[in-house]
């Protein structure tokens, strides 16, 4: 008999699922970062004892230096989540660590409610007080009121507090306002964050309000705070990202500079703002790398814009990303991100059926990249761009090649990792594939659906075919790109649970009216034959029109 594997749990009127990474209560998804999941997971499966801060990190975040904040913030994410305001579920055991002091109940995945079984920690008063507490209200939902039977990709909550002015002189006063203003129009544009209006927080100006109260009062996660000193022809703003629930200190950073040209410097100190919350809660190293490359704060926006509607992998949002990145490039020609990003959506156009004139993409896809070279030779993308076009043209060696080039370029980018990872998949590399997918992981604060459908390919292609239908069933839960229903349905086909492989088939089909097999196996681009006919079999089985 195989040992029972618990990733079921239940816990004061909760309901924490390991396998489809979901936190529930009375029906609906309570949100959390990933990282802030590991770490509810992690005291969940150890509840009643007590683990160390250092125990927690190494299960976390394994082969990374992880700070004793990073910790922190998880803690306070998952506190507010349980609504455990009197830190009775998680208890703080003052220089040792935390306890998950309240009764748990494990369900085994292969064995049913049959096989429920019990952790006891020793406070069953506070378990009783707790599990009759009212739910959590949710801060905010991202589906109507009446469909919220589906999730919705996590994006961090953010309010600015208008930037006071510190100094003596009064000139300075427009200048704050100008900067909170900037700061309030160019986050908001920031698909993966969720801004609360300027207009909301103007009571807040002049004062010094506590981030604690600010948070419980917008219903927000994060509050950013600043000041701006002006001394002659000097300015020195300082920047502040504090996580609302414990008031703690997550990011900060100070600019001193010259106040020459006022409306540059206002976009200049936006821009590296808004480049740190994109590290610190979205795009991590990958917004960085892309921040270095250009002065023009609208151009920088543009291209985050672009990519955000790339991302969505839909005909209409190529095209909106093209005329993004086109728009950024012509504002600042010589910076290579755009002229990379729009190489990506001649590739993408290529890939899933959407060209009018193929040989015409095909050659703007290489001018494109091959350009994207000549204007930053060190800049990844150009390498990324240049390395798909000759795997998808037959020179898979060279390309290859360019795209370690690229990684080398940048280790930490998501892109560089990610794509790498996918060719190699395609070429049958699949466990350096899946090596590098895990880095990926690692280096993104937010795992993306399609960064978690991708891993899922990899592990469909490895065999592994529970792990590939645990990320596709992430995926979908965290997007609504329509093809991952047909991936899923290969993979139910390959687990022999044909009924829920029909299922997911008929989704695609409602979703992808007049899509067949050959649309799917020519968007993957496997190199091997057999895998390919393999695929499609289990494409056809599932019910996709041949």
């Amino acid at each position: 008999m195989s040992p029972r594997v618990e990733r079921q749990f239940a816990f004061c009127g909760y309901e924490l699922d390991l396998g489809t990474r979901r936190l529930c209560r009375d029906g609906g998804d309570v949100e959390l970062r990933p990282k802030s999941f590991d770490v509810l997971a992690f005291l969940v499966r150890h509840a009643g004892k007590l683990v160390t801060r250092d125990e927690i990190i190494a299960a976390v975040w394994p082969g990374m230096i992880a700070s004793d904040e990073s910790l922190s913030r998880c803690i306070s994410d998952v506190r507010q989540a349980l609504d455990d305001t009197e830190k009775e579920i998680i208890r703080t055991i003052p220089g040792k660590g935390y306890q998950f002091s309240v009764e748990v109940t494990a369900v085994a995945a292969d064995e049913g409610p049959a096989a429920a079984a019990t952790l006891r920690p020793r406070w069953r008063i506070a378990a009783l007080a707790l599990s009759l507490a009212a739910p959590l209200a949710l801060l905010y939902w991202f589906a109507a009121p009446d469909d919220r039977t589906q999730s919705r990709p996590y994006r961090p909550s953010l309010a600015v507090v208008p930037f006071k002015n510190i100094g003596e002189e009064a000139a300075f006063v427009p200048f704050a306002k100008g900067l909170t203003s900037d700061l309030n129009a160019s986050l908001a544009r920031i698909p993966e964050l969720l801004v609360i209006a300027e207009s909301a927080t103007r009571h807040y100006a002049g004062k010094d309000p506590d981030v604690r109260r600010v948070a419980e009062e917008m219903r927000v996660e994060y509050v950013l705070t600043g000041t701006v000193q002006g001394n002659g022809d000097r300015v020195r703003v300082a920047a502040q990202l504090s996580n609302g629930a414990d008031g703690s200190a997550v990011w900060s950073q100070r600019y001193d500079r010259e106040i020459a040209d006022f409306l540059d410097l206002q976009d200049d100190i936006a821009k590296r703002v808004l480049t740190g919350l994109q590290i610190e809660l979205t795009h991590g190293e990958t917004a960085r790398a892309l921040s270095l490359g250009t002065d023009s704060l609208e151009a920088w926006l543009l291209h985050t814009e672009g990519l955000a509607e790339g991302f969505r992998f839909k005909e209409e949002s190529n095209q909106k990303a093209r005329a993004l990145f086109t728009a950024a490039m012509e504002i600042d020609p010589d910076w290579a991100a755009p002229l990379s990003g729009v190489a990506w959506t001649y590739r993408e156009a290529l890939r899933r059926g959407w060209s009018n004139d193929e040989a015409a993409d095909r050659a703007q896809w290489r001018e494109l990249a091959e350009r994207c070279k000549a204007v930053d030779p060190a800049y990844a993308g150009c390498y990324l761009q240049l390395g798909n076009y000759h795997i998808e043209n037959g020179r898979i060696k060279e390309g290859i090649a360019l795209r370690e080039r690229a990684l080398a370029l940048a280790p930490n980018d998501l892109s560089a990792l990610s794509g790498l990872a996918w060719q190699l998949i395609l070429v049958g590399r699949i466990e350096r594939g899946l090596e590098l997918l895990q880095r990926a992981k690692l280096v993104s604060p937010l795992h993306p659906g399609w960064l978690i459908a991708t891993e899922a390919y990899g592990y469909q292609m490895a065999g592994r075919t529970d792990k590939a239908i645990e990320g596709f069933r992430y995926a979908l839960d965290h997007g609504d790109f329509p093809d991952w229903h047909a991936r899923l349905a290969a993979a139910y086909v390959d687990a022999g649970e044909i009924e829920m492989a029909r299922e997911q088939a008929r989704l695609f089909v409602e979703k992808r009216p007049g899509r067949k097999v050959a649309d799917l196996t020519r968007i993957l681009r496997i190199q091997d034959p057999a895998v390919t006919e393999r695929y499609a079999a289990s494409l056809r089985e599932a019910g996709i029109p041949e």
